[in-house]
């Protein structure tokens, strides 16, 4: 078993306004920087072998202060890089609900098959994730402490899915707020890993 902590980034400008944020680089809010150092916080004390994460700013801003606490490095790993949300990138879901409704309520009925125009698909967000974490999860040895994943919310939302065995169909039955902690015990199964509450 692996102690695995999913952390979802503290709040940007975009989180507040519900703008689609995508790969726009942005930074942490006062809020989101507030946020940052509770994670830290509330982890200390902790076992933690690595503290991972993608490479976007919003990012390395919320690991930052738990990476100083434990004196690790952010390990930059671009499977738990935000989905490519494509020509959505900058838009509101008010603006969205206007200009590109049709597609718009595909996302909101059917994200198990959606994908963002010009953009990634949610399954294939969830297939990087997944890969990413299985490898990760595999460097580790039974004497490691766990690892925290420092992402956005999308990613930890497949993620749980898949450590829960729940289809994609279920993404809108999860919340998860900017700066948000959870824990999950994995073990490894042959298609990756599940809670162990629920292998």
């Amino acid at each position: 078993m692996t102690t695995c902590w999913l952390i979802r980034h503290g709040q940007t400008d975009n989180n507040r306004a519900m703008r689609f944020t995508g790969h726009e680089d942005l930074p942490l809010t006062d809020e989101g920087h507030v946020q940052a150092r509770a994670l830290a916080d509330k982890l200390k004390g902790e076992r933690i072998t690595s503290i991972l994460g993608g490479p976007l700013r919003r990012v390395r801003e919320t690991a930052l202060p738990l990476a100083a606490s434990m004196g690790l490095a952010l390990d930059v790993d671009a499977a738990f890089d935000d989905v490519h949300v494509g020509a959505w990138q900058g838009k509101t879901v008010d603006e969205l609900r206007r200009s590109d409704e049709a597609r718009f309520l595909r996302w909101v009925e059917h994200p198990e098959s959606f994908t963002f125009p010009g953009g990634e698909s949610v399954p294939a967000v969830q297939r990087r994730a997944v890969e990413g974490l299985c490898r990760r999860l595999k460097e580790l040895g039974p004497a490691d402490g766990g690892l925290v994943v420092v992402t956005h919310q999308i990613v930890v939302k497949v993620l749980l899915l898949h450590a829960d065995r729940r289809s994609l169909a279920d993404f809108w039955h999860l919340r998860v707020e900017p700066g948000s902690l959870l824990r999950l015990d994995l073990v490894a199964t042959g298609d990756g890993f599940c809670r162990v509450a629920g292998c």
